[in-house]
């Protein structure tokens, strides 16, 4: 099929129904950024899976002191200030995706609450997190899940109802949806809603304002389900996100993330881990595939084989003024050398230049 799209300039020409895997990024037609910092690497041999998926505290009182929160899915959880220094691990077990709730309600206060799915105890693994980058575990840790193998994890918020959930996936396809609740000693988790899609699900975000859940089905793309657990809404398969239907995305489609303007645009992105790339489509329409990037070598290596990747748009300091791009690496290397898995910290501000250089349309099968 034929869809016009928006585009960034540089792929008026290179993205085409034969589109080639690209393998490393350096050689890829897809436009290119480069990392400005980098984490310290996970404590694994350089051979091992580990590091998977990352997430971002702002600090509003001091943005240039926001946090990283990573997962090392062989130990636990690592914090990062925004130049990839580790400030605290907690070694809570096998925990492989993690998000924040930033002011989740405890009493008269709140607490930024960070969520994660942990394979060792097959549970919901909740700790709060303090600014100077310590987790503590939180009343009403270790919510069992029902899914066979925990796998993905996303919280969600519903504006019209005040309501908090937590998503998190299985292997099979499993997904299921969590309602959370302070009763005053602890935070309460009820089962609200069960999904099943055909194959392997890992990435998920939800957008609040529109009211949305995406969800990558790996080998077949992405879905959109709505937040309410309740909603009549059939689920809407996206289908330009349908590594069978885009020749720029390869599979696996692993992690998404939302880049959420204050008008209410922004963009929905997924890493494509078959070639090393993220693609870009409209928050409002994502339906609307926008083009796709990599991140090659600079000062800092390239990025390869990205699992969870993560996205904000406020201002952290003249670092990242319009916003941070986290990538999991999944082949890090040191001077050439090859060293443990960790995350790549990409400034926003270069990947807008590249979105608003012009727009154009394309061709895509």
């Amino acid at each position: 099929m034929k869809l016009n799209v928006l585009l960034f300039s540089a792929l008026t020409v290179i993205l085409t129904t034969n589109c080639e895997q690209s393998y490393p990024p350096e050689k890829s037609k897809f436009p290119k950024v480069v990392a400005t910092y980098e984490t310290e690497p996970v404590a694994a041999d350089k051979d091992m899976d580990a590091a998977d998926d990352p997430a971002i505290w702002y600090n509003s009182a001091s943005p240039e002191n926001s946090l990283i929160i990573g997962t090392d899915k062989k130990r636990g959880l690592g914090v990062y200030n925004l130049k990839g220094k580790q400030l605290f691990f907690s070694s809570v077990g096998r925990v492989n995706n993690v998000d924040v709730l930033p002011s989740f309600p405890v009493g008269d206060s709140t607490i930024t609450l960070v969520g994660a799915s942990n394979r060792s105890t097959n549970t919901i693994t909740l700790m709060s997190l303090n600014s100077d980058g310590t987790l503590q575990q939180f009343p009403g840790d270790g919510q069992l899940s029902k899914v066979g193998e925990v796998y993905g994890f996303c919280f969600a918020y519903k504006y019209s109802t005040h309501e908090y959930y937590a998503f998190v996936s299985g292997k099979e396809g499993e997904v299921e949806q969590w309602s959370l609740r302070y009763n005053g000693e602890k935070i309460e988790l009820k089962l609200e809603r069960s999904i099943k899609l055909a194959t392997q699900v890992e990435g998920m975000v939800a957008d609040s304002l529109t009211g949305k859940v995406f969800i990558a089905e790996e080998d077949h793309g992405i879905w959109e389900y709505s937040i309410d657990p309740k909603a009549k809404i059939e689920p809407i398969k996206i289908e330009v996100s349908d590594p069978k239907n885009n020749k720029n995305i390869l599979d696996d489609v692993e992690g998404l993330a939302l880049y959420k303007k204050k008008d209410g645009s922004g963009y929905l992105v997924a890493s494509s881990q078959g070639n090393n790339s993220y693609a870009f489509f409209d928050r409002q329409n994502p339906t609307n595939y926008l083009g796709s990037i990599v991140v090659t070598s600079g000062v800092i290596d390239a990025v390869e084989e990205t699992d969870g990747i993560e996205v904000s748009s406020h201002d952290f300091g003249p670092d990242f003024p319009k916003g941070i791009f986290l990538a999991q690496d999944g082949f890090n290397y040191d001077n050439n050398t090859k060293t443990s898995q960790n995350f790549k910290i990409m400034d926003w501000q270069s990947i807008e230049e590249i979105l608003k250089k012009d727009n154009g349309s394309v061709a895509v099968d």
